[in-house]
């Protein structure tokens, strides 16, 4: 079994929404797709059906009304290879629309690539079958490099033709984008990754001869040589003198898989036979999940579905087959091609060979692995490997074993060997990035916060553009701080914010340092004492300047409204507005705690209003009216409390009694339009109420800052 993938594992620690460049395969969505067959620089380069020139024609001419009908067979289906003048191009998908109640429309569909040759070199990027229907049908594949594109459109059994109204490649020109999401080469972030060292006491460099392997992969294919002595590195074999051993130990393997094939005469037969061999030899053992390792077969005669694939390739490759490999999420298997006809082989089982033909097979296989069949799953994830690629995946799966066991230096380090052999393997990346991302959160976690920086900064060395390191940079920072001051140390707390505010300017860590206060003030009202509460914010006024003062001072307000409340409720209200007029005076100026004492009075009116004790509610505002802002204010609270006494009168039908309210009204406040209009008995004019004061609410600033240890992409500052 290939690895269990990261998304799984190494993700699983963190909170970042729409995760670590979870990105699906298939369309991108940077700029819209072209049909590359419509490209001036396409031209059929040569077709299975060359005299239906003008038929073919027709299947892309961007015209569904016109089918093309060619000559076909099952033995013989359609192909057509397309080139692009010598240009590449990045085909992402192919899209198939048959004719309306045809007896001969295509029933399979099949597109292969290749940047060699017109005539070699291609790989299969999809197969599917074909529904009976008249609208479009599309497929999507990774995105790969193409220079020639084969078409093949298979026929329905015994037909002598195959229609097709339209077939569209989507792609792009040019070559497609890589999936490597690093600044530096895998050979550089090795250095980078050095700086981790004093994290985890481990000198982790990069052999001489791994350094070797990796320049002969990227200069081109590795000789079948090569691919074992590749295979047996990054299975842990690192002195080159048990390699020879091993090596040797593979000739001998050689020379009966010869023997074992020797009476085959197509290179499916021979390559069927091999299989067969290796499952009643080499790999007799059976089958174990993490088993990985090529030397491992030759100590224990155990594999899994990549060793099996390696062992399988490295004979196949000295038997002059042609035979690659298929990764997609969670697993591993061989294909084989005879010229540009291919088989699955799924090395796990025997009976593997094209196990497509073979229910019983695929039956025993998803029993053994746990699996379901590729073709039935994942087919738009697909990927084809040469040797450098399945050796990736051995050292892939090490970086997925050592991060499950939260050995992540040993696991970035396995996922940039992956990368240094195959830079497009697109789950190494990922995998690497959520390693430091988890490591990072997972330190800041244990209160290791120096550490957890180093890990992340590097990260960002490599991957200075990647959303969750991005946002942890910044969260484990606010961690920090906020351990500082829950340890009622707020001078180093707001020295870690100083420090972080240097280090991600764009963090609003200047901001926070009003929290340092805060926090601690919040936990002791929650708690209710109150007392204790300003006691612990009251410092920051020193302490503090700018804006972090001015949210301080906000708070004021917020605590005014919250403590009065409480007060009351307890205590009674002349506890509450006693308790108001010592704020006021404690901290005299502050707009905050004015409006506080304010509302204060304001909800104590109206709630005796509500009540219908309106007399007490005006004698309520009158006594104290010296905690409202302003004497218009006093006057806009008393008109509402009249007109709410007279309205209710009026409710009920009491016009008179409305009316004694509005002349005690008028002559409290002369010339008051409102009274003056409804004293002769008129309904009252509607007019604009004085709006009930809302209760104060926390600034924008804090409700923002909420945020995890690993925060998510958007959030920045503090948990809570």
């Amino acid at each position: 079994m290939k690895g269990k993938s990261l998304r799984s594992t190494a993700l699983a620690g963190l909170t970042v929404a729409a995760i670590l460049l979870e990105a699906r395969a298939g369309f991108a969505v940077d700029e819209e797709p072209l049909n590359l067959l419509r490209l001036r620089s396409a031209k059929v380069e040569s077709t299975t059906s060359p005299a239906d020139v003008t038929a073919i024609a027709r299947l892309t001419d961007g015209d569904a009304k016109t089918v093309a009908e060619i000559a076909a067979t099952e033995a013989t289906p359609l192909d057509v290879t397309f080139t692009f003048g010598g240009g590449v191009v990045a085909p992402e998908g192919i899209r198939v629309t048959l004719p309306e109640g045809s007896g001969s429309a295509a029933v399979r569909v099949e597109i292969l690539v290749s940047t060699a040759s017109a005539h070699a070199g291609f790989r299969s990027l999809r197969t599917d079958p074909l529904a009976a229907e008249g609208k479009p049908q599309t497929f999507e594949f990774p995105t790969t490099a193409a220079r020639w594109i084969i078409v093949r459109l298979a026929p329905q059994p015994g037909a002598r033709k195959v229609a097709a109204a339209e077939v569209e490649v989507i792609g792009r020109e040019g070559e497609p984008k890589s999936h490597y999401a690093f600044a530096e080469s895998p050979a550089k972030a090795f250095d980078v990754l050095t700086r981790l060292e004093k994290t985890t006491s481990l000198k982790l460099a990069v052999s001489d001869d791994e350094k070797a392997m990796f320049a002969k992969a990227k200069a081109g294919r590795l000789t079948p040589v090569e691919f074992a002595e590749a295979a047996l590195l990054a299975s842990g074999v690192v002195d080159a003198g048990k390699r020879k051993e091993y090596l040797k130990r593979l000739d001998a393997l050689e020379q009966q898989a010869r023997a074992a094939v020797a009476n085959t005469r197509t290179p499916a037969a021979k390559g069927e036979a091999l299989l067969e061999w290796l499952h009643k030899g080499p790999i007799s053992k059976g089958y174990v999940a993490r088993q990985t390792g090529l030397s491992v077969i030759f100590d224990t005669g155990t594999f899994n579905c990549v060793s099996s694939a390696v062992l399988y390739n490295v004979l196949a490759l000295r038997l002059g087959l042609d035979v690659r490999a298929i990764e997609v999420p969670d697993h591993a298997f061989s294909i084989l091609y005879d010229g540009t006809r291919h088989m699955d082989v799924e090395t796990t089982n025997a009976k593997g060979f094209n196990p497509a033909r073979d229910k019983a097979a695929i039956a025993k296989f998803e029993q053994m692995t746990g699996f379901r069949y590729i073709p039935d799953a994942h087919r738009d994830q697909r990927r084809e490997v040469e040797e450098a690629g399945l050796v990736a995946i051995i050292y892939y799966n090490q970086g997925v074993f050592l991060s499950e066991a939260k050995r992540y230096h040993e696991a970035l380090v396995a996922n940039f060997r992956a990368m240094s052999l195959d830079p497009e393997f697109g789950s190494a990346v990922k995998n690497a990035l959520a390693v430091l991302a988890n490591w990072g959160a997972e330190l800041s976690r244990d209160g290791k916060f120096q550490e957890a920086l180093e890990v992340v900064t590097t990260g960002l060395a490599l991957a200075p553009k990647d959303a969750a390191l991005v946002n942890n940079h910044s969260a484990v920072w606010s961690q920090w701080a906020l351990s500082a001051v829950d340890a009622g140390k707020p001078s180093e707390a707001l020295a870690i914010l100083e420090r972080a505010a240097a280090a991600v300017p764009s963090g609003g860590f200047e901001g926070m340092q009003s929290l340092v206060y805060i926090r601690p003030a919040d936990i002791r009202m929650r708690e209710g004492r109150w007392e204790d509460a300003l006691a612990a914010a009251v410092p920051g006024f020193e302490a503090l300047a700018g804006e972090p003062r001015k949210e301080l001072e906000k708070w004021l307000g917020y605590f005014g409204q919250e403590w009065s409340a409480a007060l009351a409720k307890k205590e009674g209200e002349a506890r509450a507005l006693g308790a108001l007029r010592g704020f006021v005076a404690r901290f005299p100026g502050n707009e905050h705690v004015i409006s506080a004492a304010d509302s204060h009075v304001r909800r104590m009116a109206f709630g005796l209003a509500d009540a219908g004790k309106f007399e007490e509610a005006l004698a309520a505002i009158q006594g104290a009216k010296d905690l409202m802002k302003d004497t218009a204010g006093v006057r806009e609270a008393s008109l509402y409390v009249y007109d709410d006494w007279a309205k209710r009168h009026m409710k009920d039908g009491r016009w008179e009694m409305a009316a004694d309210v509005y002349v005690k009204g008028f002559a409290a406040y002369p010339g008051e339009g409102l009274f003056k209009g409804n004293v002769a008995y008129e309904p009252p004019t509607r007019r604009a109420e004085p709006r009930r004061p809302p209760r104060s609410r926390r600034s924008s600033r804090r409700s923002s800052l909420e945020s995890s240890p690993s925060g998510s992409p958007a959030a920045k500052g503090w948990p809570v």
